[in-house]
């Protein structure tokens, strides 16, 4: 946020150059700040304090350090604890999204139904609480329009972290494997995966397909 001077000087060598200056389009990014053990990691080019982006990669990995920049707004500040994005919880995003998507590949590799009978399956004996997650699971295209649209990429995140909270609710309270409705439960779960795959893969991260509990 602090080089926004450098716009104008952009505009004008492009118009020096014969070109439309107009069609440059600039989104200024706001400051980052991170934290370790919850407390700010001063760093300052005066005093040589530093911190290299492949030393956070190898601390949490490349997945989780993809997901937090793109995560936040480009008007906000974006602030990450290393230590957060290293538990094995609902805290850490990458993990919860990532979770959803393993639970899916972990009760489909349970059940003895085969993909035809799943594909085929009616999703008119949903329970509101399916239809809406299907919906939510469904809401990927509009989502993705919005986002490029706008310029507001952090939009994929939080429909990620929203659809996976809204399976692992939905997971916890209902029974699947041997249900009267199996195949129609494990069809909504497979497009609830397809989806979070989707759109982690847009984002450049790789879903999982096994995780520990």
């Amino acid at each position: 946020a602090d080089h926004h001077g450098y716009i104008a000087r952009l505009r004008a060598a492009i118009h020096f150059l014969g070109y439309d200056e107009s069609k440059l389009e600039v989104i200024l990014m706001q400051m980052v700040n991170l934290l370790k053990e919850a407390k700010p990691f001063k760093i300052s080019k005066r005093n040589g304090t530093a911190i290299l982006m492949s030393d956070i990669a190898a601390q949490i990995g490349s997945d989780a350090l993809r997901y937090i920049f793109i995560s936040k707004s480009a008007n906000t500040p974006l602030e990450f604890d290393i230590d957060e994005l290293k538990k094995t919880d609902s805290s850490n995003p990458v993990f919860y999204i990532n979770y959803a998507h393993a639970r899916v590949h972990q009760v489909r590799a349970k059940s003895s139904l085969n993909a035809e009978s799943i594909a085929n399956a009616d999703f008119s004996v949903l329970s509101p609480d399916g239809l809406n997650l299907a919906f939510n699971a469904l809401n990927l295209n509009s989502t993705l329009e919005a986002a490029l649209s706008k310029r507001e990429i952090h939009k994929i995140c939080e429909y990620l972290r929203n659809l996976a909270g809204d399976f692992h609710k939905f997971y916890n309270e209902n029974k699947v494997l041997g249900s009267e409705h199996e195949s129609t439960l494990l069809k909504l779960f497979e497009l609830c995966a397809l989806s979070i795959r989707t759109a982690l893969g847009l984002l450049g991260i790789k879903a999982a397909d096994v995780m520990g509990e």
